[in-house]
């Protein structure tokens, strides 16, 4: 969902990713992302965010599923993100790293945290109109 909201982003108001963030790569895994996504971080090789299934992993890019930019929705504003998070999902590394990014770029996004695995949060309905 992430990919087909960014490339389609004028046909859209806003996204809610499907539940996995980013996975960065090479010369994108600096230092100071090292520094804030913790152990298993490699300056140069590779975030250190273990996915199931090796999903994410490539060798010629920086990062995956796609470099996020700030995007054009439909009616001209920038394209907005919600974002959600359960604590204890295994893709939650993925999905910081995903907010993280966004900041960088001026992508604008709520986060919404919620406890659980990967799933979808109760309330979700509302939160996502809330969004």
């Amino acid at each position: 969902s992430t990919w087909a909201s960014f490339c389609f982003s004028k046909e859209i108001r806003g996204f809610a990713p499907s539940g996995f963030g980013l996975k960065l790569h090479g010369s994108a895994v600096t230092y100071e992302r090292c520094q804030h996504f913790g152990a298993g971080c490699l300056v140069g090789v590779d975030d250190g965010t273990e996915i199931p299934g090796g999903w994410g992993a490539c060798e010629d890019c920086q990062c995956s599923p796609l470099t996020p930019w700030r995007a054009k929705n439909v009616v001209g504003e920038d394209l907005r993100a919600c974002i959600f998070s359960g604590c204890q999902d295994y893709f939650r590394s993925s999905v910081l790293v995903m907010e993280d990014l966004f900041a960088e770029v001026g992508v604008p996004y709520d986060m919404h945290h919620f406890d659980g695995k990967h799933t979808v949060p109760q309330g979700y309905g509302s939160m996502l109109s809330n969004c």
